[in-house]
């Protein structure tokens, strides 16, 4: 899954997602929710 694609699954940007994945903004519970059931992830992988 390209970084596009994350982006188009959780209804957000391309310079939403860089500022999520350069630390300039935070997710929200929900978006890391929708992270991981994008990537069939369970959320504690995503802080790993």
């Amino acid at each position: 899954m390209t970084q596009g694609d994350l982006s188009q699954a959780l209804g957000i940007t391309k310079q939403s997602f860089g500022r999520y994945e350069n630390g300039t903004a935070n997710l929200s519970l929900d978006t890391i929710q929708k992270v991981a059931e994008s990537l069939e992830v369970k959320v504690r992988i995503i802080f790993e």
